[in-house]
């Protein structure tokens, strides 16, 4: 596969087209619900080291709450994905909608950091249903020539909530401390309930779910596992979201503790930094009509590798400060803004014919990699150079994965 056409692959039919003003409606409930988790991870960030202050630990041990819930989101996909393909995605979405919110009142009143990181693995597992169901009921309700566009769309949506989300965060936490943050973030659940009960029907009707129940919904995702081409692009994903991950786990410090931004400040930082993601995703969902999604793909990986590349050397040679570090993040999320609804695109075109799955083992594997190297910036004492070391590393193997990997 290297020129985004399919290969191999038996494609569904897709259910019939929502009506134009309820297809708009449902795309931006699908948004939010792919929103939950940069939510979830970027509203509490500016509060890191003041959770770290009141708990009296040190940064690697409020770093794990970030770890726990990657886990708990990664796991959780791996399992509803699959599930939904044999039993529905309405009903799982709905019980994971609820659990997501009883979890974040949970974290908000957690009396340590231990209990902290077990609310918020749980609050990462059941809050995958929206992050991994927004995917296939995406791919099951549209044709796959308007696929791309959409992906492009809900990639906007969700991430104009990286955006907003440090802001928000960083008010709340100068305002009302950390623990209100979750509060917020429960209330914001119960807005996406409400938006799934009145415009997500169920997509995928009993007609078209795989037969023989979890078991050979599973043994499908093992034969994905070993698709050739839907490895290629589940590697890349994951390479990009470790360092993704790694960036925001990492940045929190660098840019309060090393260059002096208060939260607030941090927030804009954030904030104005993914303005940039937001407007390559629009891009991506223009250029779709006159390039191929894997010319695009290449094009966002190579713009965030040079993101990551330019904080390393000006670290390496000494002449880096505020001013690099920004621009440096700023090119790194302008390039994840087409890398993300790229990969989703091809990962979701490869495993077309069970629409779950696919969507579940690239969470999984994104989000697993990405919980695997959160706390590798902590211990390595969540400076610029191992920031910058560790992204651009990440990085080099997802565009070596990209460039190499074509058979």
């Amino acid at each position: 596969m290297s020129d985004g056409t399919i290969d191999a692959v038996s494609i569904p039919v897709p259910a019939r087209d929502p009506a134009p003003g309820k297809r708009w409606l449902l795309i931006g409930v699908l948004g939010l619900m792919a929103g939950t988790a940069p939510l979830s991870i970027d509203m509490y960030i500016p509060g890191l080291p003041e959770m770290a202050l009141g708990f009296g630990v040190g940064d690697v041990a409020v770093q794990l709450t970030l770890t726990a819930f990657l886990i708990g989101l990664g796991a959780g996909q791996l399992l509803i994905g699959p599930l939904s393909d044999s039993r529905g995605r309405r009903t799982l979405l709905l019980a994971g909608t609820v659990g997501y919110i009883a979890c974040s009142l949970i974290c908000a009143w957690a009396p340590s950091v231990e209990v902290l990181v077990a609310a918020r693995f749980l609050q990462g597992l059941l809050g995958a249903a929206g992050v991994v169901l927004s995917r296939a009921v995406l791919a099951d309700r549209f044709s796959t020539q308007e696929v791309p566009r959409y992906f492009s769309y809900i990639a906007m949506v969700s991430g104009i909530a990286p955006v907003l989300a440090p802001l928000l965060g960083g008010v709340v936490v100068g305002h009302a401390g950390w623990r209100a943050v979750f509060g917020v973030l429960a209330g914001i659940g119960a807005v996406l309930l409400v938006g799934i009960l009145v415009f997500v029907p169920e997509s995928l009707p009993s007609e078209r779910r795989t037969p023989g129940g979890i078991h050979r919904s599973f043994t499908a995702m093992g034969r994905l596992a070993v698709r050739p081409s839907f490895v290629r692009y589940l590697a890349v994903g994951a390479f990009a979201a470790c360092a993704l991950f790694s960036f925001i786990s990492g940045a929190t410090f660098v840019f309060q503790e090393i260059y002096g931004l208060s939260p607030t400040g941090y927030g804009l930082m954030f904030g104005t930094s993914c303005v940039g993601m937001v407007a390559a995703g629009l891009v991506f969902g223009a250029l779709t009509r006159r390039f191929t999604v894997e010319h695009l793909l290449r094009a966002g990986v190579l713009v965030a590798f040079g993101g990551t590349l330019l904080l390393l050397v000006a670290w390496l040679c000494r002449v880096d400060g505020l001013a690099v570090a920004w621009v440096s993040f700023a090119v790194f999320m302008i390039g994840m803004g087409t890398v993300t609804p790229a990969v989703v695109t091809s990962v979701q075109r490869e495993g077309a014919d069970t629409a779950g799955a696919a969507s579940a083992l690239f969470g999984g594997t994104q989000f697993g990699v990405a919980a695997l190297a959160t706390p590798i910036i902590g211990l390595l004492g969540s400076g610029v150079g191992a920031l910058a070391g560790v992204c651009a590393a990440a990085m080099a193997l997802s565009a070596l994965t990209l460039l190499t990997g074509r058979r």
